[in-house]
């Protein structure tokens, strides 16, 4: 038997940013891809999940390809994958009594911040996944419409009538 020399994957592992650490923080959401059946321990059927670049707004610090899987976030961005949003995490009081995680929109002085954020690095995300050696997102376990969309597409065009939001928008898309 002769042995070969095993090299890992080029591509990097995501950073691990867990929802609850994010609570409450306004933060710059870039939904990468949504991926459906991911078995863990926990979801041995599998489970959806949302991949997606964060930045921080309040620590400054930016997180890439990062995991979530709870499910109200996950139904809140899957359908915003290409786009960047500002927006927020927040607990929701449940119908059970229980609270869950779930997306909000920044408003008033937090939106004005990720405008002013996003005015002076637009293209931070984008040249931190260059330089970290991410590349685009792989296409396993896309869901059909949610993959990783051009390079070209526009970033969260029409998502909101609110003149703040399409303003912010629009500089995070470099227009």
């Amino acid at each position: 038997m002769e042995l070969s020399g095993y090299e890992a994957p080029s591509r990097p592992n995501g950073d691990g940013l867990p929802a609850k650490e994010a609570v409450d923080k306004p933060l710059i959401v870039v939904v990468r891809e949504h991926r459906q059946g991911i078995v863990t321990k926990f979801s041995p059927d599998g489970k959806d999940g949302i991949t997606v670049d964060v930045a921080d707004l309040t620590t400054d610090s930016t997180f890439l390809d990062v995991l979530w899987m709870n499910g109200a976030i996950v139904d809140g961005l899957a359908p915003h994958v290409g786009k960047a949003m500002p927006v927020k995490l927040v607990w929701t009081p449940g119908k059970s009594g229980y609270p869950y995680l779930s997306v909000a929109p920044l408003e008033g002085a937090e939106l004005q911040l990720a405008a002013a954020w996003a005015t002076k690095n637009g293209d931070r995300i984008e040249r931190e996944r260059a330089e970290r050696g991410f590349g685009k997102r792989e296409q396993a376990g896309a869901l059909p419409g949610h993959g990783v969309p051009p390079a070209d597409a526009p970033i969260a065009a029409g998502a909101s009538d609110d003149a703040d939001v399409q303003a912010l928008l629009a500089k995070l898309s470099g227009k």
